[in-house]
């Protein structure tokens, strides 16, 4: 179930021009003490191994999730009322640039 979660809450991922996936930023690889480089460690994990207790660590791992949702939909918000703002102005007759138009007629 942690793991779900954390894919779920976490995972940022884009689109290109072409409509393919693509990764929003690479990880970058850890390297520990010895200089052995180690696979980056998940957001769940990270919050495990600095917290006082297990139930602090999801407290904080589900507080970021939370956190990421309300940017995504502030973000959605943002852009209907963009797109509506659009709409009204071809209404008025106002004359829209190439990507505004595009975005209207999605």
């Amino acid at each position: 179930p942690a793991a779900a979660l954390s894919s779920l809450l976490f995972r940022r991922v884009g689109r290109s021009k072409e409509g393919e996936d693509k990764s929003m930023k690479a990880t970058k690889q850890q390297v520990n003490p010895s200089g052995e480089s180690q696979p980056p460690s998940s957001p769940l994990q990270s919050a495990l191994n600095s917290a006082a207790s297990p139930s602090q660590a999801y407290e904080t791992y589900i507080d970021n999730g939370l956190i990421c949702l309300k940017h995504k939909i502030r973000n959605i918000e943002k852009k209907k009322l963009k797109l509506e703002d659009y709409k009204d102005r071809l209404k008025r007759g106002e004359a829209l640039n190439q990507d505004q138009l595009e975005a209207v007629e999605k």
